[in-house]
């Protein structure tokens, strides 16, 4: 993984959506409340939160790769 890299999340309709700079946008879906998974990569999201539930990152781990991205 490129250091500095973006990943945009955004609801589309009824659905979260996950983009990586530069790459095609690709559904995101739930394996419990703070843990996602892409189906078309191996790869998984894992959201951080502070204490009153809001997400303030998000660790991206595809393969043996894991990174911490801050939310903005």
């Amino acid at each position: 993984m490129r250091p500095n890299v973006d990943l945009s999340i955004t609801l589309e309709g009824d659905h979260l959506m996950g983009q990586m700079s530069g790459q095609p946008k690709f559904p995101i879906f739930a394996e419990t409340e703070t843990l996602f998974f892409f189906k078309v990569v191996e790869a998984t999201l894992e959201f951080q939160t502070d204490a009153g539930g809001v997400a303030t990152s998000v660790r991206l781990r595809q393969g043996p790769i894991s990174q911490v991205l801050a939310r903005k």
